[in-house]
């Protein structure tokens, strides 16, 4: 029901090591990129994955945060037939702030039921909204959870998925995101913490978030690694409120994908040692050491050539070439774990992969 509104290399045995790795003679250092995380640009997946407590009518923010996320939305949207898809199952706390932001600025929605999942064709909209706010977990899951693979689809060709879901509940009362993590039910917080004030979604928005009651009702874990988080609940300092560019390249780089590998968007450093073959990551804050991983010891005949992202999953692989033979191949990589092995081919050794 609906209504109109206006080959497995043996040698990758990855371990995480304890303690600092210095320096030594013999160890060469492969200087990465840093690709920093922005909005997605036309032609761009994107999906919004919020706890916080939109339509609670007692924030003094709502309208505001229901605007910014209607508009941002809309922004990176593409072009289709009508303009928002919204899912709900009544007015949130009785408040209409989401429908109000769309149309005050100058955008329409069609509402539906969560049973219209199964029959909506998404692509006529411009952005989707599964409006899940003081919502009851076994008033949704059933038809969300059975349209996920659709919605990444919508969202994987170009599309925008919103998912606003401080629902009701209890301890346990768990829901999957669309990609990848899942929103963890009655995870209540009076006060959240803005830990990405440019996003445009936090424009004129409190930090901290205080409300009228609870700020949010859902934390997320488990995403995936290009997650970017806008705003956490201090109280286990887990995502509240954060967007996610999906669908391969889009058209350019994958903000954080190529050389980042523990999804923090942040550039981390491939070290090799020339004479004992030892590989690892250096995990950084910026300019600020973290922690190793180690790669393992390979054959030093073996060179890391660079990083990228190769097969548009939004992770970092690692490119490899051996200098005697010429075989060049790509380690494709979740995170800091191997994977699986995609082979470039012989080539004379007199050819060195360079742009990487």
């Amino acid at each position: 029901m609906k209504k109109k509104s206006t080959a497995q290399f043996a040698f990758f045995n990855l371990r995480v090591l304890i303690g600092l790795f210095l320096a030594v003679p013999g160890v060469s250092l492969l200087p990465l990129n840093e690709f920093a995380a922005g909005t997605a640009p036309k032609g761009c997946g994107f999906l919004v994955g919020s706890g916080l407590t939109c339509g609670w009518p007692m924030n003094s923010w709502s309208a505001q945060l229901a605007s910014n996320t209607v508009q941002y939305t809309f922004s990176v949207s593409q072009p289709a037939a009508n303009d928002f898809a919204l899912f709900e199952t009544h007015d949130p706390w009785g408040s209409t702030f989401i429908k109000d932001a769309i149309t005050s600025n100058g955008h329409t929605y069609t509402e539906f039921t969560p049973a219209d999942l199964a029959t909506v064709n998404f692509s006529d909209y411009r952005v989707v909204i599964l409006n899940w706010d003081d919502t009851f977990l076994n008033e949704f899951i059933t038809p969300y959870t059975a349209a996920i693979p659709a919605l990444e689809a919508y969202a994987g060709a170009g599309s925008v998925v919103w998912v606003q879901a401080a629902i009701q509940g209890n301890p346990g009362d768990n829901f999957p995101m669309p990609f990848g993590g899942q929103g963890l039910g009655a995870h209540f917080s009076d006060s959240d913490n803005v830990v990405d004030p440019a996003s445009p979604m936090m424009i004129d928005i409190p930090n901290p978030m205080h409300g009228g009651n609870s700020v949010s009702h859902v934390s997320y874990t488990g995403l995936p690694g290009p997650a970017h988080t806008v705003v956490i609940n201090p109280s286990n300092n887990q995502t509240v409120l954060y967007d996610l560019q999906v669908g391969g390249n889009c058209g350019g780089a994958v903000p954080c994908a190529n050389k980042d590998f523990n999804g923090d968007c942040k550039s981390d450093i491939l070290w090799q040692n020339n004479s004992t073959g030892q590989r690892v990551i250096s995990l950084m804050n910026g300019t600020t050491f973290q922690s190793i991983v180690s790669l393992g010891t390979v054959d030093p005949s073996w060179s890391i050539a660079g990083s990228g992202d190769f097969n548009g999953d939004g992770k970092a692989d690692i490119l490899w070439q051996n200098n005697s033979t010429g075989l060049r191949v790509i380690s494709l990589m979740n995170g800091t774990t191997f994977q699986s092995i995609v082979s470039l081919g012989t080539v004379d050794p007199s050819w060195s992969i360079r742009n990487y």
